[in-house]
């Protein structure tokens, strides 16, 4: 069996396919800064959800584990008997030593695909992990952003200028005060 790197493009993508559902965590990450009241109440589900999705990736990758190792230990027993009955040479195993058995286990198609589907699990747990983490960092955005709505960031422009001198200046002079309190926000 031929193994690419290349083939393996096509998986480093955030989306997954967990039991027939499609996932994309880049999706439930984003904020509408319009709607922070929906985006707060909807945090915990979108937290609690790819929480759970990070546990069962776990869980995954642990059977995968399992898998991995019922399949060495059978190719195992199969490479020896092979040896006892005189037939090693099947696997080019001349010797029967054990580096000669490794490696006629290692090329086994069955361990290679085992070995595979741990990878990829581990990719996804790897993925699913930094999903939940980025969910984490949400909460904090979400928090910084109501905030800075709760100060009136997002407010029509106020113009700090006292009463006394406003009464005083003629319209001209306002909008030049104004013309260089909006430059002076834009700089910033």
């Amino acid at each position: 069996m031929n193994h690419n790197i290349d083939s393996l493009d096509e998986k480093n993508k955030e989306e997954f396919s967990l039991d027939g559902e499609e996932y994309d965590y880049k999706e439930d990450l984003k904020i509408d800064k319009y709607n922070l009241d929906e985006e707060c109440v909807t945090q915990p589900q979108r937290f609690n959800k790819w929480a759970a999705l990070h546990i069962e990736m776990i869980a995954m990758r642990d059977r995968s584990k399992q898998k991995l190792t019922l399949t060495r230990a059978n190719a195992d027993s199969h490479v020896r008997q092979l040896i006892n009955q005189g037939r090693g040479k099947e696997l080019n195993v001349t010797k029967g030593t054990e580096a000669e058995i490794k490696t006629a286990v290692d090329l086994n198609p069955e361990v290679i695909e085992a070995e595979e589907n741990l990878i990829e699990a581990n990719r996804k747990v790897g993925v699913f992990t930094v999903a939940r983490e980025a969910f984490h960092d949400r909460k904090k955005e979400l928090e910084n952003l109501v905030q800075l709505w709760l100060s009136s960031y997002w407010a029509d422009p106020r113009l700090a200028v006292y009463k006394n001198n406003r009464e005083d200046k003629n319209e001209e002079e306002h909008r030049a005060v104004v013309a260089e309190t909006m430059k002076r926000r834009a700089s910033k």
